[in-house]
This record gives C-alpha cells, sequence and structure tokens, in this order.
C-alpha cells in the first residue's frame, strides 16, 4: 500500500516538520516590531514635522504624557486591525497587490480610531492641527509600504518556497493545478510534494513529475514522511461528508488547508477566498487556540451557572421533593457522558426513570437514528420527533420534568465543575459515540453544553446529521455573540416547544 512512498527514488525533505513552522514566528515577530516603531516614530515625527520643523510657524507645545498614551493605544489598535487583515499572515504578505491595499485600508482605519479615541478621552493629543493626522498617515503609508513591500515580501517568498504541501486528489482539476504549481513553482512559493488519490477510481502514478504517494489510508504516513506543512483538497466529486472527515483528520495532524470552492459551502471565521494560478479556493488556516476567548466563555460559564443556581433553588427543592415522594431512588441521576476530546465525565440530571430500568431500549433507538434509519415516531398531536414516545422506564412525574426540560437543571453543577458550559454541543454517551463516522466526532472538539444551536434549531424533529451539522457550524462559528443568542432563545423554545426552524 505505501509501494510510492517507500520508492527510493522518492526522497521525503529531511528537516522535522515543527522547525519548518517555527520559521514564520521570527517573521510575525519582526513584522510587529517593525509595525509599532513605525506607528510610534511616525507619530513622533509628524508632530515634530508639524509643530516644531519651522515648516510652519513653531509652538511652544512638546510631547507630553498624553502623546505617549495615544502611541501605547495606537500600537495595540493598529496592530490588532493589522492581525485581523492578514497582515501577519505568510499567503497575504507575499502578494504585493493584495498586501499593499489591504495596509492601506488597515492604515486608514487605524487613524480613525486614533481620532475617536482621542475624541472620547477628551485629549487634545495629535489633533492640535488637524495637519499632524494627515502627516502621520503619509508617513505611515510610505514607511511601512517601503519595509513591508521592499524587504519582507521578498523575504516571506523566500519561506515560502521552502514549505511542503500534499495535493490530495489526482482527477481531472488536481491534475489542472498539479500542473500550473509545477510551471510557476518559484512565483507561487510552493513545493508539491506528492499527492494523494482520494477515490478509487483515480489511478495515475505521476502528474507533471510529481509523484502520487499513496490514497487515504496512507494519509498519516505520508504527512509523517515527508514532513507535511498543508494540503490542498483538490477534488470537487468529494461527498460533504467525506469531506468533513478529512478536514479532522488533517486539522488532527497538524495541517493548514487550502480547498478548490466549488467543493465547500460552509463559511466560518477562519476561512478564507484566495486564488492561486487563477484557480478559486477556499482556505482553511489552522486553528488558533483562543485562549482569551475560551477564557472569557469560561467566566461568563461561571457568572451565568451561580446566578441561575441562585434563581432556580426553589424549583430545585420542589423538583427534589417530587422525585421523592413519587418514586423510590436517588433524586438525581448520574450518567457518563463523553465530554471535550473524549474524556468522560458524569452528568448529572433528575431522576426520570424508575430504578434499575434497561437501557437496551434507548441503545437500539439510537443506534438506528445514528445510522439514518427512519425511527421518527409521533407524538400524541400527531407530530414527528426524535425521541422514544410512551417509554415505560419513565416515572409519572418524569415524563413532566422530560417535557419542560427541567430534568436538565442539575447540569449547572457540572458547568461549575467545569465539565460543561452552558451553550456548546450536548454531551453524548459513550455507546453513541461507538456508531459515529470519523466526522461525526468533530462535535467532540469542543466543551459541551446544557443547550446549543440544534436544540433552538429544531430540537427533536432534526435528524442526527442535521444536529452535527449544527453543532459543527456552531464549533466554526463560535462567539460570545453568538452564544448569548442561542442562550435567550432557548427559554421561549422550551416554554412554547416551538422547532425553532
Amino acid at each position: 500500500m505505501l509501494g510510492p512512498l517507500l520508492n527510493p527514488s522518492i526522497r521525503p525533505i529531511s528537516r522535522p516538520r515543527q522547525a519548518t513552522r517555527s520559521t514564520l514566528r521570527p517573521i510575525q515577530v519582526a513584522l510587529f516590531v517593525t509595525d509599532c516603531l513605525f506607528i510610534s516614530a511616525s507619530l513622533a515625527a509628524a508632530f515634530w514635522i508639524r509643530m516644531k520643523s519651522g515648516l510652519w510657524p513653531s509652538t511652544t507645545e512638546s510631547l507630553g504624557l498624553d502623546h505617549f498614551w495615544s502611541i501605547g493605544m495606537s500600537c495595540v489598535t493598529f496592530t490588532y486591525i493589522f492581525k485581523n487583515g492578514g497582515l501577519y499572515n505568510a499567503i497575504p504578505c507575499a502578494r504585493r497587490t493584495q498586501h499593499a491595499l489591504e495596509l492601506l485600508r488597515s492604515i486608514t482605519l487605524g487613524m480613525l480610531f486614533l481620532l475617536a479615541f482621542t475624541f472620547m478621552a477628551k485629549s487634545g493629543a495629535f489633533t492640535e492641527r488637524r495637519s499632524i493626522v494627515l502627516i502621520a498617515w503619509l508617513l505611515l503609508v510610505g514607511g511601512l509600504f517601503s519595509i513591508r513591500l521592499g524587504f519582507f515580501t521578498p523575504w516571506i517568498h523566500r519561506f515560502l518556497a521552502d514549505q511542503p504541501v500534499l495535493l490530495m486528489g489526482t482527477g481531472e482539476s488536481a491534475q489542472s493545478l498539479a500542473h500550473r504549481l509545477t510551471r510557476d513553482k518559484e512565483e507561487v512559493g510552493l513545493k508539491v510534494v506528492g499527492m494523494i488519490h482520494v477515490t478509487e477510481h483515480e489511478q495515475v502514478d505521476s502528474v507533471a513529475g510529481i509523484p502520487v504517494l499513496g490514497n487515504l489510508n496512507d494519509l498519516e504516513a505520508v504527512i509523517e514522511s515527508y514532513q507535511v506543512n498543508e494540503a490542498i483538497i483538490a477534488d470537487p466529486q468529494i461527498t460533504h461528508t467525506e469531506l468533513l472527515g478529512l478536514i479532522r483528520r488533517c486539522k488532527q495532524s497538524g495541517l493548514g488547508m487550502r480547498i478548490i470552492s466549488d467543493i465547500f459551502e460552509l463559511i466560518h471565521p477562519r476561512v478564507g477566498y484566495e486564488t492561486l494560478e487563477s484557480v478559486p479556493m477556499i482556505r482553511i488556516r489552522k486553528q488558533s487556540g483562543g485562549n482569551l476567548s475560551l477564557a472569557l466563555k469560561r467566566t461568563i460559564d461561571l457568572l451565568g451557572a451561580t446566578i441561575t443556581l441562585g434563581l432556580i433553588s426553589p424549583v430545585l427543592v420542589i423538583t427534589a421533593l417530587l422525585i421523592r415522594c413519587t418514586s423510590k431512588g436517588p433524586i438525581l441521576f448520574r450518567q457518563e457522558r463523553i465530554g471535550r476530546r473524549g474524556k468522560p465525565f458524569s452528568c448529572y440530571k433528575f431522576r426520570t426513570m424508575f430504578m434499575d430500568s434497561e437501557d437496551s431500549i434507548h441503545r437500539d433507538y439510537v443506534s438506528e437514528y445514528i445510522q439514518g434509519s427512519d425511527v421518527q415516531p409521533t407524538t400524541s398531536s400527531g407530530e414527528s420527533t426524535n425521541k422514544i414516545q410512551d417509554d415505560p422506564r419513565v416515572t409519572s412525574i418524569g415524563g413532566f420534568l422530560r417535557r419542560w426540560s427541567i430534568d436538565e437543571l442539575p447540569q449547572i453543577f457540572n458547568v461549575l465543575r467545569g465539565e460543561m458550559s452552558l451553550i456548546g454541543p450536548r454531551p453524548p454517551l459513550s455507546y453513541e459515540v461507538e456508531w459515529y463516522q470519523d466526522w461525526h466526532r468533530r462535535r467532540l472538539d469542543f466543551v459541551p453544553g446544557i443547550t446549543g444551536l440544534w436544540q433552538v434549531c429544531g430540537r427533536n424533529k432534526l435528524d442526527f446529521e442535521q444536529m452535527v451539522l449544527l453543532d459543527i457550524y456552531y464549533i466554526e462559528n463560535w462567539s460570545i455573540l453568538l452564544d448569548l443568542k442561542i442562550l435567550f432563545r432557548t427559554l421561549p423554545v422550551v416554554l412554547i416547544e416551538r422547532s425553532g426552524h
């Protein structure tokens, strides 16, 4: 199976992949430091030119504490705008036209933020004369254009020229791209080390001198042996489910990805549109840690769970008494669920079933549901639902608790323990995960939640694939604002029992 890979005439690069990736870090640091120096120097120089150079009538004003404070805020603001504009990423910086346009836009936006900041802070720093702002803008444009386009762009070109890339697919689209990348290798700056068969009907051994190194079964071995840094998925015939599984495998191997755009429709914050040799592509950047955002989410979870616990404590007490009075057994039910990165934890719920109830009914139902079988029963009103109806294991009070989702309230304690979040994908049971396809496991890459997107966009009326796709959409597009929208929609959906579509 690894015949092409073991071909002695095909030599994998010897440099460790981690060292190759770390090459970009000094460039990013150098860009950041250079930007901060130029921003500070341009503002100070603009002030001196207008106020002290003698080109205009001189004044007694000089740089003070307000000016230095504004310079510091400007460095933070400008570099943040530059980062959001991709000006610390290799590919945008390697293209002069794209780099220049984004740099012009970001500098202009940064100057507008500087004006807004000085106005709100009631500071006159750098706005003593309107011409100071114009001079600073001209100095920034001239200086950053010169240093970035004249020095850093060639440096980045040399960095990119040594980046090993794997082309996934050997069909017509992949072959066309392979020819173009080979023809204009120096200009494009990517080194294609090989190709991978994605579908069984592809049988070519090489394209434009680029060897075919195996098929999808060999993917991880090829990545490790050839120290691949990035993958280009170039097979328009691949299905959405196959693509999601392939994306997950690439992410697990730490690869950046680019995907020919006619096979990709999911748009999320890490996706960028670009062209490579006039071929339109959607690029998925490697996922960053987002530690600050996750810390903010955790803070909101703790505050929200603490406040909610205080508000619902009477409901918890009444529910506990009802359970104790209507059936034998404990009030709380602990069930093993699968959390982030496949880590099991004990999920708390109010007990809604009789003691020693068998789980075989639910196991059989779940296996059919996940595999796509038509298992939708109907409610008493005749509506279809993906929930077991007339379950003999459920107690009299348990049916009421489930209908209004009261049985889920003790999961607040899981949130306080850090095992769950207020918002996120629902945590699956261990035997549910056994039936998962590879792309389904994307749900396990995020902290599970008490409520989530699929609960307010269909609830039990969605099939399993629709539910997973909504969870993936949430993970890829997650933000604090999205969490708040879901949170505010949850209560009306539960109370009115709307599907939320």
